[in-house]
């Protein structure tokens, strides 16, 4: 997790387990976890967050207040 000084934003490393409209950014949404545990996996609204993909590593920016609702932090 990061965190941006004087920011409510964060980055987290999320592992995607299941994506609605695929390839539409804020529309649908994901599951994601932050262990890659299915079982503790939670729905985010595409709308919410912004998405960096990368071959070896998913990297979300979002507020932290959801972050903490969600139990990813």
């Amino acid at each position: 997790m990061t965190k941006t000084m004087g920011s409510d934003l964060i980055d987290l490393a999320i592992f995607i387990r299941h994506e609605t409209k695929p390839g539409k950014p804020g529309e649908g949404a994901i599951l994601v976890s932050d262990d890659g545990d299915p079982q503790k996996a939670v729905w985010l609204p595409k709308s919410a967050f912004e998405i960096e993909r990368k071959i070896n590593a998913t990297t979300v920016t979002m507020p932290e207040r959801l972050a903490i609702e969600e139990g990813l932090v």
